[in-house]
Order: structure tokens, then sequence, then C-alpha cells
């Protein structure tokens, strides 16, 4: 089964809530990127430890700084707010450093997966 993850932004979490049955187009012109196939709830976690310089990620709490925007009924389908403190680190990045910080996480993530050419 594949998984399709959709990332976007929206003005507030109202607006991002009216992407759960329509997808980031059916709110308007907003920046939006899909992917497939990866753990998203630990990709934001592990994006969060390679940004902030924190090597050893407490998975536990940011698990729990994650706000379910809208979700339907009990499945995976479901918009999700980006954690504040993963917020706060995007924010403040310099653009420059943001490819190098992105080719780490590949790294890893392909070599938790089996990816030799991530």
């Amino acid at each position: 089964m594949s998984v399709i993850i959709e990332f976007f932004t929206a003005p507030d979490a109202v607006t991002a809530a009216a992407a759960l049955h329509g997808g980031p187009d059916a709110i308007g012109e907003y920046d939006a990127l899909r992917y497939g196939n990866f753990d998203v709830l630990s990709a934001l976690v592990e994006w969060e430890s390679i940004l902030t310089g924190d090597n050893h990620p407490d998975y536990a709490r940011a698990f729990d700084a994650l706000a379910i925007v809208a979700q339907v009924d009990d499945t995976r389908n479901m918009v999700i707010a980006i954690p504040p403190k993963l917020q706060a680190a995007l924010a403040t990045a310099e653009p420059a450093a943001l490819p190098g910080a992105a080719l780490r996480w590949a790294h890893h993530h392909g070599a938790d997966h089996g990816a030799s050419n991530p």
C-alpha cells in the first residue's frame, strides 16, 4: 500500500483543515509538495532534530507536540500542523543550510530503509 503525503502552507488551522477532503488544491493557491512512502511523523521529529542540532530526539515528546488539525474518523487521513519547535527552526534557518539538512536526513532515512542512494 502506498501512502501519499502532501506538505502545504496555509495561513491558519481552519484553512488547513479544509484541505482534508480535497487536498491542498481545494483551499487555494498555497505551496504544496507531494511525496510518498515514508513515516511522516518520524520524519518531522528527525527534521526537528537535524535543524536544532539535537542528536538525541525525544520521539515521545515530539509526538505529544503534534497537533492534528483535522482527521477523517479514526483513519490515517489527517492534516497535521508542524510542531512549534520545528516551525521555529525552519523560520530561523539560513536558506543556504537547508540543502545540507535535507541531505543529512536523506542519508539517515536511506540507511534506515535500505536505500543506497538517497
